[in-house]
């Protein structure tokens, strides 16, 4: 009977935590389980930056897919399915060997476990499959590969992103272009009305991407649902100067406003993006919020304090910027003077402590 107690697992997981063929080998041989459960690591969180997913309870071959650097990998991943190790199993949070081995666009690896039965479609707790994740990663060998294994194109996750969606962010044109051919759905909408087409005007920096979007029939006043933001106004957010230029020069409203009645430009404006502001005026942004004339507009620039935004406000809207200016100075001063005295009591209570 293999021997899976929790001396063996610690000594296979230092192996594979070192990537070292002949340890890991040496294990096997002595009879340790390839499918021995071994301790995990944090991950990130696929699609949310900044969030970190816990995986534990995972198998050797999860380790041997995932350190694709290293020059051993091929042999481990090689010497584990010789022994029998399990291309279906998974870890706490569902991945799979195949999930573990898309990213850096090494398609090695990932021929090697679909060639052992690897399931392409398989999905972890979150909804991802190795598409999601080869997609996300900016991995186009790799989403082809996949995709001639009947990957489904238009797979969805929990929350409905696609692997189009997680394409569309990278700024890919490549990698965009083949999820299209192969039929992926360029309208597709998650849960909270993001479509690729958003994410790649938040997130992504490429303007043939938008126009691959654009041209399998992407919708250019798709809003989400919450905010009403569409694709300019998510453009303006991420200071993407070259994505605004590219939905406008597609057809998308300058001025369509979200549910506060906010614009792009407003939105350009907040973020202190002085190119993203003057490309909008241009186009013939109006400076006005909500029949306020523009009074919002010019707060936001002077409270920036970037001359060339404070300038344009100014010269698109002069009425609206004399008042905002008067107010501004007013507050300023008024801050001042409380800051004063409040220096000033502090200093008398040290004073008096000291004395």
């Amino acid at each position: 009977m293999p021997n899976t107690n929790k001396q063996s697992a610690k000594e296979l997981y230092e192996a594979l935590m070192a990537c070292s063929y002949v340890r890991t080998s040496q294990l096997l041989e002595a009879g340790i389980s390839p499918n021995t459960r071994v301790p995990g690591f944090d991950d990130a969180y696929p699609g949310r930056p900044g969030q970190k997913l816990s995986r534990t309870n995972l198998v050797p071959l999860n380790f041997a897919a995932f350190w694709r650097a290293k020059k051993s990998q091929i042999k481990i991943l090689r010497r584990l399915l010789e022994a029998g190790a399990d291309v279906h199993s998974a870890d706490s949070q569902g991945y799979t060997p195949l999930h573990d081995s898309v990213y850096d666009n090494k398609p090695e690896p990932v021929q090697l476990l679909l060639e052992a039965g690897a399931d392409a479609n398989a999905a972890t707790a979150q909804g991802f499959t190795p598409l999601h994740l080869a997609a996300l990663d900016n991995a186009a060998k790799v989403a082809e590969l996949l995709l001639t294994h009947g990957s489904r194109v238009n797979a969805t996750a929990n929350d409905g992103e696609t692997p189009l969606a997680f394409a569309a962010m990278t700024g890919n044109a490549k990698l965009v272009h083949a999820l299209l051919r192969a039929g992926a759905n360029a309208n597709a909408t998650e849960t909270d009305g993001m479509t690729p087409l958003l994410r790649a005007a938040y997130y992504g920096d490429s303007a043939e991407v938008l126009q691959l979007l654009a041209e399998a029939g992407a919708n250019l006043h798709a809003t989400t649902q919450d905010s009403g933001a569409g694709a300019l106004h998510y453009a303006a957010t991420g200071g993407r100067e070259a994505n605004l230029r590219a939905l406008l020069e597609l057809g998308a409203d300058v001025n369509t406003r979200d549910k506060l009645g906010t614009t792009a430009l407003l939105r350009a404006v907040a973020i202190c993006h002085s190119a993203c502001v003057q490309l909008l005026l241009e186009a013939g942004a109006t400076a006005d919020f909500n029949g306020d004339n523009g009074k919002k507009l010019c707060r936001l620039a002077l409270a920036g304090k970037e001359p060339s935004i404070i300038a344009a406000a100014e010269k698109a809207c002069p009425d609206a910027f004399r008042a905002a200016r008067r107010a501004h100075e007013k507050a300023t001063r008024r801050r001042k003077l409380i800051r004063d005295i409040l220096l000033y009591a502090l200093g008398g209570a040290i004073a008096y402590f000291f004395l």
